[in-house]
């Protein structure tokens, strides 16, 4: 192998080895921005979801709401139940309020 053909592959190689970083830093930031992102349009969010929880909606359909908005339902059941958005890590929900299997309240929280 001559010094001209070494030296050729070298240089790509390095090449290679740059847009591999750049791809790695580019797919970094992209997860921190969407992460940092999702904290920031959480309330919005939420607040539409605990919105669309009305006072008499009977449990199943609560259940059913929580499934397709992402927010978790532990164990849903009488008294105070916590809607804890998943992709916040509960840290913001809906605090709702059932009575005789319908819903009384519901209201937005913020966990800190």
């Amino acid at each position: 192998m001559s010094d001209s053909s070494s030296s050729l592959s070298v240089r790509r190689s390095l090449r290679w080895v740059r847009w591999r970083r750049l791809g790695f830093g580019v797919a970094a930031l992209v997860t921190v921005f969407g992460l940092v992102g999702g904290y920031f349009t959480a309330e919005k969010r939420v607040t539409a979801v605990c919105a669309a929880i009305k006072p008499g909606m009977p449990l199943p359909a609560l259940v059913r709401l929580a499934k397709d908005k992402g927010v978790g339902l532990v164990s849903p059941a009488e008294g105070r139940n916590l809607l804890a958005e998943k992709k916040t890590m509960g840290r913001h929900g809906c605090d709702v309020w059932v009575e005789g299997g319908v819903v009384r309240s519901s209201a937005y929280f913020f966990a800190d």
